[in-house]
């Protein structure tokens, strides 16, 4: 297990990590994993081990084009660039998608195992991106920032999903 502290700066806490350690660890062997909002890697960089020991595929979809998040100190460098520096620390090689999300699944052919949502987080974007990800995935489909009040992450995954499993701040289902 990676301790938090040597973790990429980032919004997901110890119990979203734990969450996600365990949603990645229901993937199987050449799987793939596709995140939607990565900002700096914090999320990826949580489950790397879980990745590699399954050599599961990550596509990491981003804009790619941020230097400040809420509330952080301004990047030095491209978010692109600290992103993939991060994920090489980590022993991850993602194929990097840059276009906003819901844009991106019709650049990503086939099937995917897992989509885990944590981009734009207004109720509309998230709608959009469920309504777009959701046909291609075979396994699970989840997402992060849910109940917060901020964000319309809640209400969106409520509407569509009200049999959706919930841990904190992470919310997820099982594909249909």
């Amino acid at each position: 297990m990676v301790s938090e502290r040597l973790l990429p700066d980032g919004f997901f806490s110890e119990d979203d990590i734990v969450e996600y350690r365990r949603l990645v660890s229901q993937l199987h062997d050449g799987d793939t994993l596709v995140e939607l909002g990565v900002w700096i890697g914090r999320s990826l960089c949580s489950v790397a081990h879980v990745i590699r020991e399954k050599h599961r595929k990550v596509i990491a979809v981003d804009t790619f084009t941020k230097l400040r998040a809420h509330g952080k100190p301004p990047l030095t460098k491209p978010q692109i660039e600290v992103f993939r520096e991060n994920m090489r620390q980590f022993g991850v090689e993602p194929q990097c998608v840059r276009l906003p999300s819901h844009l991106a699944a019709d650049y990503v052919p086939g099937e995917v195992a897992m989509v885990f949502i944590d981009a734009d987080h207004t109720y509309q974007a998230v709608k959009a991106d469920i309504a777009a990800w959701h046909p291609k995935v075979t396994r699970i489909l989840a997402g992060h920032d849910y109940g917060h009040p901020k964000f319309g992450v809640k209400k969106a995954v409520d509407e569509l999903f009200p049999q959706a499993h919930t841990t904190g701040r992470m919310w997820s289902v099982g594909a249909s």
